[in-house]
């Protein structure tokens, strides 16, 4: 928080700089459940996992999903089963091992990664960050970024996608 609030400073220039209030803010970025499609209560929104682990965002995607939720209820169905097919489960996981990957680069590697995600076509960056059960789109959007960053990068970003992080449990 030091360092933000320097560079803060530093961005701020001759602004003034008085500070009114401070807020800070800390939220998983995995949600509640790691597998909320298992889960033994429904849950819905951030709760129900569709935070996106990149970005820490679930309103746009709780709005999307509340249609299916209102039909799979009004047909007396687990609205779970209808929101976690298992392509929406699998580009779930691949997030979750995308943030594990993340939190194990240096600044340097992090900034070269976020260089070449943005780099990228807007389709393939939206692909990444707003399709949740787009596998082919993820897929394509992490192969991209993986092969425009440097080896030592790659190589980061591998052991963190193989391994799985505590709060990540099992990903079947």
């Amino acid at each position: 928080l030091d360092e933000l609030e320097r560079r803060l400073a530093a961005r701020l220039g001759g602004m003034p700089t008085e500070v009114l209030r401070v807020e800070h803010v800390d939220f998983p970025l995995t949600g509640s459940s790691p597998q909320p499609w298992r889960d033994r209560t429904f849950r819905f929104g951030a709760a129900g996992g569709f935070k996106n682990p990149t970005t820490g965002y679930s309103v746009a995607t709780s709005l999307m999903c509340t249609d299916a939720v209102v039909d799979a209820l009004a047909a007396g169905r687990d609205p779970a089963v209808d929101l976690w097919p298992s392509s929406a489960r699998a580009v779930h996981n691949l997030r979750l091992r995308g943030l594990s990957a993340l939190l194990r680069l240096s600044p340097s590697q992090t900034i070269a990664f976020f260089e070449a995600f943005f780099a990228m076509p807007v389709a393939a960056q939206r692909s990444y960050l707003s399709g949740r059960d787009d596998l082919t789109g993820t897929m394509g959007a992490m192969t991209r970024v993986i092969t425009a960053v440097d080896m030592r990068t790659r190589a980061v970003v591998a052991r963190g996608a193989m391994s799985t992080p505590a709060w990540a449990g099992d990903t079947d």
